[in-house]
């Protein structure tokens, strides 16, 4: 007999218990993997803030979401109301920069939400932003 034959008669026989360890093999792994995944989200100390698009956003509103409001995460709560304190006197942020990158964003720009307080760079135009050297986003596109 050869091993090929040997080995479907071997199958055959066991089926039911090759099957069943296979199938506590992929319970486990996939119990496993969201084990990991479940971790990793209460390791985030994001709020995921959802707008309701027919609700208009005054500038208020918009000023909040860019610097960060809109996700209040520990111990930054202080430095976002600071930031916001301070740029009440600029200009309206129609686009948004970081001081570490050379890309702008618009305010609805996923990317432009994550930019931290600190770093923001406000921009009333797109030409203003070209103007400092920044170049426009893949969102902006």
């Amino acid at each position: 007999m050869s091993n090929l034959q040997t080995a479907k008669e071997f199958i055959k026989l066991y089926q039911e218990r090759i099957l069943f360890g296979v199938i506590i093999v992929l319970i486990a792994v996939i119990s496993f993997r969201a084990g990991m995944i479940k971790e990793r989200e209460q390791q985030s100390m994001e709020l995921k803030v959802f707008l309701n698009n027919e609700q208009k956003l005054n500038v208020e509103d918009k000023k909040a979401i860019a610097l960060g409001k809109a996700v209040q995460r520990k111990g930054l709560t202080e430095t976002v109301e600071s930031s916001i304190v301070s740029r009440e006197n600029e200009k309206e942020c129609q686009f948004v920069g970081s001081k570490n990158s050379d890309k702008y964003h618009t305010m609805s720009c996923q990317w432009a939400s994550r930019i931290k307080p600190e770093n923001i760079v406000c921009f009333e135009s797109v030409e203003e932003a070209e103007r400092r050297g920044y170049i426009p986003a893949s969102c902006n596109k």
